[in-house]
């Protein structure tokens, strides 16, 4: 069993250094994409506004969610 444990966090921490890993040579390829960086400026904004809306409609439902759950339980 001991073993078992042992091999099982050692799978997780291979999994976790490949991940970043990965990460870190996805940012090589894409910092140096030159057209990508040149449109970063457009990209960003595009980025920020689909970030504000996601999270805000994260909120609402999770908001109505709750809500919901809430009041059915409620007599």
């Amino acid at each position: 069993m001991a073993r078992l444990k042992t091999i099982n966090i050692w799978n997780s921490k291979i999994t976790t250094w490949l991940i970043w890993l990965l990460l870190f040579m996805l940012g090589i390829e894409v910092g140096s994409n030159k057209q990508l960086i040149s449109a970063l400026p457009t990209l960003g904004v595009e980025a920020m506004v689909l970030s504000v809306f996601a999270t805000l409609g994260s909120c609402a439902l999770a908001w109505a969610l709750w809500k919901t759950a809430k009041g059915g339980n409620e007599r």
